[in-house]
């Protein structure tokens, strides 16, 4: 017996992926397509291979809190179905500097 899979669009990446830095946090922001029903989203060190994986942040823009003083790598896939994932998009790395939080006391 063959079974067919049907798709009724390719799993496509998506694109306009960008990123805003303020002190230790990042913005990273991806155009989200509502056929798609989950995304992964890495992140690194540059210095490391071990990528942090975050399955389907419920939004873009996604906001990370990271090291101060590190440069960052990122990419996100579609997922489209349990096993159709799209090829990942590189965002651009990204350094963190120092948090500019201000805290309050009295």
């Amino acid at each position: 017996m063959n079974i067919a899979k049907l798709h009724l669009a390719p799993c496509n990446p998506f694109k306009n992926l960008d990123h805003d830095v303020d002190g230790c946090e990042a913005t990273l922001i991806w155009d989200m397509d509502e056929c798609v029903p989950a995304y992964k989203l890495k992140i690194r060190k540059s210095t490391s291979t071990t990528w942090d994986v975050v399955v389907n942040p419920s939004t873009s823009p996604y906001l990370f809190e990271g090291d101060p003083g590190y440069t960052y790598k990122w990419r996100v896939e579609s997922l489209c179905s349990p096993d159709e994932i799209s090829n990942y998009i590189k965002g651009t790395e990204f350094t963190l500097s120092a948090c500019n939080k201000i805290g309050i006391s009295n």
